[in-house]
């Protein structure tokens, strides 16, 4: 998921590291080559690694918005 925080663009991700040893290195460096390609302010300013998956739907996408504690998060 990407999203504007303030003038930064965050990059939030879940990284399944079981099946995938060293995919946070791999991440790191896509974003790195991603953002050489890119316009200045379209960079990716921060990346987010998640503990857990994105909620969804029942045919597995994922939800654009869901609550957490009270609260609506607009994906």
């Amino acid at each position: 998921m990407v999203y504007a925080d303030g003038d930064t663009i965050v990059a939030e991700v879940f990284l399944d590291n079981e099946r995938f040893p060293g995919c946070a290195a791999r991440l790191e460096q896509d974003v790195d080559v991603l953002n050489q390609t890119l316009a200045i302010y379209k960079n990716i300013g921060k990346t987010v690694i998640r503990d857990t998956e994105f909620p969804k739907t029942t045919t597995k996408k994922i939800r654009r918005k869901y609550k957490t504690e009270g609260e609506v998060v607009h994906a």
